[in-house]
């Protein structure tokens, strides 16, 4: 029996592992631009995913000198290294679940929503997500809660019913500064206690604990 009405949920680290993905097109793209020398360590910059480039790259002491070029590039290089990414295992059944339940589905996500539209179609979203968003202008991103909010305002679904799922502090801070129940999931690119720190109203380590989480 499903506990929510709506269940929105993030992309990177909670449908799919998609750090190889992201770190070989991020590689790629400084040698894009003829910054060949650059390199950092993958175990470091794994668990940064879901920070903006811009931040991340400031902490490994990296300058790019014009970050929203760089973006411009990345995604387009992003898309050469689409098929490294995977749906983490049982997700695609749970989803298929989910919307049998009654149950309804949102993304909510950073990356623009032009990559956002693509990638849902390389992967088949549309069969189980009925609203996707992505960054878009005007818009303010996780962890505010306006994106979130303009999605339950599109179902007409009250916050008691509605859950926020990622794996980052940008998914559960989203979800409470709205007022809705947040799952942390601990198989993405965070550890167990830094989740466990941002306090969401449930945590899970697995797939099978989502499910159970969110259908009993």
């Amino acid at each position: 029996m499903k506990k929510y009405d709506l269940a929105v949920f993030d992309m990177d680290g909670t449908l799919f592992d998609s750090a190889d993905t992201i770190y070989n097109a991020a590689i790629d793209t400084f040698e894009k631009l003829g910054m060949k020398d650059v390199n950092f360590p993958r175990d470091q910059f794994e668990p940064k995913i879901g920070a903006h480039f811009g931040d991340i790259f400031r902490e490994f002491g990296i300058h790019v000198p014009d970050i929203e070029h760089y973006i411009n590039v990345y995604k387009e290089i992003y898309f050469d290294h689409i098929d490294d990414t995977k749906f983490y295992r049982g997700i695609p059944e749970l989803l298929a679940e989910l919307k049998g339940s009654g149950m309804r589905l949102a993304l909510l996500t950073t990356k623009n929503q032009y990559q956002t539209e693509r990638i849902a179609d390389h992967f088949g979203l549309h069969d189980w997500f009925e609203y996707l968003m992505g960054r878009k202008p005007g818009i303010k991103i996780k962890p505010d809660p306006e994106p979130l909010e303009m999605i339950i305002g599109h179902f007409g679904c009250s916050k008691g019913k509605t859950v926020m799922i990622g794996d980052s502090e940008f998914d559960i801070g989203c979800g409470i500064n709205a007022g809705v129940d947040t799952i942390a999931v601990g198989y993405g690119y965070r550890d167990h206690e830094f989740l466990l720190n941002e306090k969401p109203v449930h945590f899970t380590a697995t797939v099978a604990g989502l499910k159970e989480l969110l259908l009993g």
